[in-house]
Protein backbone atom coordinates (compact mmCIF):
# COMPACT_ATOMS: atom_id res chain seq x y z
CA UNK A 1 0.00 0.00 0.00
CA UNK A 2 0.97 3.79 -0.62
CA UNK A 3 2.56 5.32 1.94
CA UNK A 4 0.35 8.68 3.51
CA UNK A 5 2.32 12.12 2.58
CA UNK A 6 2.64 15.32 4.64
CA UNK A 7 3.11 18.41 3.54
CA UNK A 8 4.77 21.68 4.96
CA UNK A 9 4.36 24.92 3.20
CA UNK A 10 6.67 28.16 4.18
CA UNK A 11 7.17 31.11 2.01
CA UNK A 12 10.01 33.79 1.63
CA UNK A 13 10.20 37.19 -0.37
CA UNK A 14 13.73 37.03 -1.27
CA UNK A 15 15.69 37.37 2.04
CA UNK A 16 12.76 38.81 4.28
CA UNK A 17 9.75 37.08 5.42
CA UNK A 18 6.70 37.52 3.65
CA UNK A 19 3.77 39.89 4.82
CA UNK A 20 0.43 40.48 4.16
CA UNK A 21 -0.99 43.47 3.42
CA UNK A 22 -1.54 44.94 7.14
CA UNK A 23 2.30 44.22 7.22
CA UNK A 24 2.06 41.48 9.06
CA UNK A 25 4.03 38.15 8.78
CA UNK A 26 2.32 35.77 6.10
CA UNK A 27 0.51 33.27 7.97
CA UNK A 28 -0.22 30.61 5.51
CA UNK A 29 -3.57 28.52 6.78
CA UNK A 30 -3.85 24.89 6.73
CA UNK A 31 -0.08 24.89 5.91
CA UNK A 32 0.18 21.20 6.54
CA UNK A 33 -2.58 20.79 3.54
CA UNK A 34 -1.96 19.62 -0.10
CA UNK A 35 -3.45 22.92 -1.19
CA UNK A 36 -3.37 25.96 0.27
CA UNK A 37 -5.17 29.28 0.31
CA UNK A 38 -3.50 32.68 0.20
CA UNK A 39 -4.93 35.92 -0.06
CA UNK A 40 -4.27 40.23 0.93
CA UNK A 41 -1.02 39.42 0.27
CA UNK A 42 1.41 42.61 -0.04
CA UNK A 43 2.70 43.54 -3.66
CA UNK A 44 6.26 41.67 -4.30
CA UNK A 45 7.97 38.61 -5.52
CA UNK A 46 7.41 35.59 -3.74
CA UNK A 47 9.06 32.05 -3.20
CA UNK A 48 6.34 29.17 -1.95
CA UNK A 49 8.19 25.89 -0.89
CA UNK A 50 6.65 22.78 -0.21
CA UNK A 51 7.88 19.94 1.60
CA UNK A 52 6.71 16.33 1.02
CA UNK A 53 7.45 13.46 2.73
CA UNK A 54 5.99 9.80 3.06
CA UNK A 55 7.88 9.63 6.65
CA UNK A 56 11.47 8.05 5.43
CA UNK A 57 11.94 10.28 2.54
CA UNK A 58 11.16 13.42 1.39
CA UNK A 59 11.44 16.00 -1.52
CA UNK A 60 11.02 19.62 -2.11
CA UNK A 61 9.75 22.29 -4.61
CA UNK A 62 9.11 25.51 -4.92
CA UNK A 63 7.16 28.43 -7.36
CA UNK A 64 7.55 32.15 -7.44
CA UNK A 65 4.91 34.38 -7.70
CA UNK A 66 4.81 38.02 -8.40
CA UNK A 67 2.43 40.08 -6.65
CA UNK A 68 0.99 43.96 -8.09
CA UNK A 69 -0.48 46.30 -5.98
CA UNK A 70 -4.63 47.40 -6.38
CA UNK A 71 -4.88 50.46 -7.93
CA UNK A 72 -6.94 52.26 -5.73
CA UNK A 73 -10.49 54.93 -6.55
CA UNK A 74 -9.84 58.50 -6.84
CA UNK A 75 -13.24 59.95 -6.48
CA UNK A 76 -14.54 63.75 -5.71
CA UNK A 77 -18.18 64.98 -4.01
CA UNK A 78 -18.55 68.80 -4.34
CA UNK A 79 -21.16 71.72 -5.30
CA UNK A 80 -22.30 71.16 -8.57
CA UNK A 81 -20.85 72.63 -11.46
CA UNK A 82 -22.39 75.82 -11.34
CA UNK A 83 -21.79 77.35 -8.34
CA UNK A 84 -23.51 81.08 -8.31
CA UNK A 85 -21.23 82.91 -5.52
CA UNK A 86 -17.62 83.99 -5.85
CA UNK A 87 -16.34 84.61 -2.54
CA UNK A 88 -18.70 81.70 -0.84
CA UNK A 89 -17.66 78.78 0.82
CA UNK A 90 -17.19 75.12 -0.70
CA UNK A 91 -15.64 71.54 -0.22
CA UNK A 92 -14.35 68.71 -2.06
CA UNK A 93 -14.43 65.68 -0.60
CA UNK A 94 -12.04 63.19 -1.51
CA UNK A 95 -13.14 60.98 1.49
CA UNK A 96 -14.89 58.62 -0.47
CA UNK A 97 -11.53 57.46 -2.74
CA UNK A 98 -10.84 53.99 -1.38
CA UNK A 99 -8.48 51.24 -1.64
CA UNK A 100 -8.59 47.55 -2.33
CA UNK A 101 -5.61 46.14 -0.63
CA UNK A 102 -6.12 47.81 2.88
CA UNK A 103 -2.78 50.47 2.04
CA UNK A 104 -3.26 53.66 3.30
CA UNK A 105 -4.03 56.41 0.83
CA UNK A 106 -2.40 59.91 0.33
CA UNK A 107 -4.07 62.57 -0.99
CA UNK A 108 -2.97 65.79 -3.46
CA UNK A 109 -5.07 68.47 -4.62
CA UNK A 110 -4.23 70.73 -7.74
CA UNK A 111 -6.25 73.46 -9.60
CA UNK A 112 -6.01 75.45 -12.67
CA UNK A 113 -8.32 77.78 -14.07
CA UNK A 114 -8.61 79.45 -17.11
CA UNK A 115 -6.04 82.13 -15.94
CA UNK A 116 -3.60 79.44 -15.00
CA UNK A 117 -2.51 79.14 -11.23
CA UNK A 118 -5.97 79.04 -9.33
CA UNK A 119 -5.66 82.29 -6.20
CA UNK A 120 -8.32 83.59 -3.96
CA UNK A 121 -10.21 86.95 -4.12
CA UNK A 122 -7.28 88.46 -2.62
CA UNK A 123 -4.60 87.46 -5.47
CA UNK A 124 -3.05 84.69 -3.10
CA UNK A 125 -2.40 80.94 -4.17
CA UNK A 126 -4.74 78.81 -3.11
CA UNK A 127 -3.20 76.38 -0.25
CA UNK A 128 -3.44 72.66 -1.05
CA UNK A 129 -4.06 70.39 1.78
CA UNK A 130 -2.98 66.66 1.99
CA UNK A 131 -6.41 65.81 3.51
CA UNK A 132 -9.17 64.24 1.69
CA UNK A 133 -11.61 67.35 2.31
CA UNK A 134 -10.66 70.31 0.58
CA UNK A 135 -12.23 73.55 2.14
CA UNK A 136 -12.26 76.29 -0.80
CA UNK A 137 -13.34 79.90 -0.22
CA UNK A 138 -13.22 83.38 -1.71
CA UNK A 139 -13.19 81.97 -5.52
CA UNK A 140 -13.15 84.70 -7.85
CA UNK A 141 -15.58 84.18 -10.63
CA UNK A 142 -14.07 82.00 -12.87
CA UNK A 143 -13.83 78.20 -14.62
CA UNK A 144 -12.06 75.58 -12.75
CA UNK A 145 -10.22 72.21 -12.73
CA UNK A 146 -9.89 70.58 -9.89
CA UNK A 147 -7.40 67.62 -9.68
CA UNK A 148 -7.10 64.92 -6.62
CA UNK A 149 -4.27 62.62 -6.75
CA UNK A 150 -4.70 59.43 -4.77
CA UNK A 151 -1.81 57.45 -3.67
CA UNK A 152 -1.81 54.21 -2.17
CA UNK A 153 0.97 53.51 0.87
CA UNK A 154 2.30 50.77 -1.97
CA UNK A 155 2.78 53.51 -4.88
CA UNK A 156 -0.19 52.80 -6.77
CA UNK A 157 -2.20 55.64 -8.18
CA UNK A 158 -4.95 57.16 -9.60
CA UNK A 159 -6.50 60.42 -10.89
CA UNK A 160 -9.59 62.37 -10.79
CA UNK A 161 -10.65 66.31 -11.37
CA UNK A 162 -14.03 67.96 -10.79
CA UNK A 163 -14.77 71.26 -13.08
CA UNK A 164 -16.83 73.87 -11.19
CA UNK A 165 -17.93 77.49 -12.83
CA UNK A 166 -17.85 80.07 -10.53
CA UNK A 167 -20.11 83.15 -10.92
CA UNK A 168 -21.05 86.10 -9.35
CA UNK A 169 -24.53 86.08 -7.65
CA UNK A 170 -26.61 88.91 -6.67
CA UNK A 171 -27.54 89.83 -2.88
CA UNK A 172 -31.14 89.03 -2.01
CA UNK A 173 -33.19 92.01 -1.18
CA UNK A 174 -35.86 92.58 0.97
CA UNK A 175 -37.58 95.77 1.73
CA UNK A 176 -40.45 95.58 4.65
CA UNK A 177 -42.11 99.45 4.26
CA UNK A 178 -45.59 100.83 4.40
CA UNK A 179 -48.50 101.66 4.37
CA UNK A 180 -48.37 102.15 1.07
CA UNK A 181 -50.95 105.08 1.03
CA UNK A 182 -50.10 107.69 3.43
CA UNK A 183 -53.01 109.83 4.74
CA UNK A 184 -51.08 113.01 6.15
CA UNK A 185 -47.34 114.51 5.02
CA UNK A 186 -46.41 114.50 8.88
CA UNK A 187 -46.84 110.61 9.35
CA UNK A 188 -43.99 108.88 10.09
CA UNK A 189 -42.61 105.97 7.09
CA UNK A 190 -40.18 103.37 8.03
CA UNK A 191 -38.77 101.27 4.83
CA UNK A 192 -36.76 98.57 6.02
CA UNK A 193 -34.06 96.49 4.06
CA UNK A 194 -31.92 95.17 7.02
CA UNK A 195 -33.42 91.81 6.26
CA UNK A 196 -31.57 91.95 2.61
CA UNK A 197 -28.67 89.62 2.69
CA UNK A 198 -25.70 88.26 0.51
CA UNK A 199 -25.40 84.48 -0.44
CA UNK A 200 -22.23 84.17 0.37
CA UNK A 201 -22.40 86.25 3.92
CA UNK A 202 -20.24 89.06 2.72
CA UNK A 203 -21.60 92.81 4.34
CA UNK A 204 -23.93 94.74 1.89
CA UNK A 205 -24.03 98.44 1.69
CA UNK A 206 -27.06 100.00 0.36
CA UNK A 207 -27.59 102.85 -1.54
CA UNK A 208 -31.22 104.27 -1.95
CA UNK A 209 -33.08 106.24 -4.60
CA UNK A 210 -36.46 107.75 -4.68
CA UNK A 211 -38.35 109.77 -7.45
CA UNK A 212 -41.84 110.51 -7.82
CA UNK A 213 -44.16 111.68 -10.88
CA UNK A 214 -42.90 115.03 -10.59
CA UNK A 215 -39.34 114.35 -10.31
CA UNK A 216 -37.03 113.88 -7.12
CA UNK A 217 -38.67 112.92 -3.33
CA UNK A 218 -38.61 116.48 -1.14
CA UNK A 219 -39.61 116.99 2.57
CA UNK A 220 -42.58 119.31 3.14
CA UNK A 221 -39.85 122.34 3.14
CA UNK A 222 -39.50 121.52 -1.06
CA UNK A 223 -35.71 120.36 0.38
CA UNK A 224 -34.85 117.43 -1.76
CA UNK A 225 -34.58 114.10 0.41
CA UNK A 226 -30.97 113.29 1.84
CA UNK A 227 -30.94 109.39 1.84
CA UNK A 228 -28.56 107.85 4.00
CA UNK A 229 -25.98 104.94 3.38
CA UNK A 230 -27.77 102.61 5.48
CA UNK A 231 -30.46 99.91 5.73
CA UNK A 232 -33.02 101.65 7.03
CA UNK A 233 -35.19 104.67 6.41
CA UNK A 234 -37.50 106.60 8.35
CA UNK A 235 -39.26 109.87 6.89
CA UNK A 236 -41.59 112.28 9.34
CA UNK A 237 -42.49 115.24 6.78
CA UNK A 238 -42.24 113.84 2.93
CA UNK A 239 -44.04 115.96 0.39
CA UNK A 240 -47.63 115.11 -0.91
Amino acid sequence: AGKSLSFQWKCKNGTYDCLDSNGNKLSIPDSTNAVVSLGRLRPGRFYFEVEVSDGSLKSTRGISISVTGVFPTALIDGPPKLFRTSGGVFNLDGSQSSSNDASSLFYTWSCVSEKGTCKDLNGNDLMYPSQPIFRLEKLPAGNYTFHLNVKSSFGNQQNTSKDVIVIDSPPLMKIIGGPVLVRGSQESIVIDASKSASLDGSALTYSWNCTTSKGSCTDTSGNTLVLPSQSTLTFTSLGA
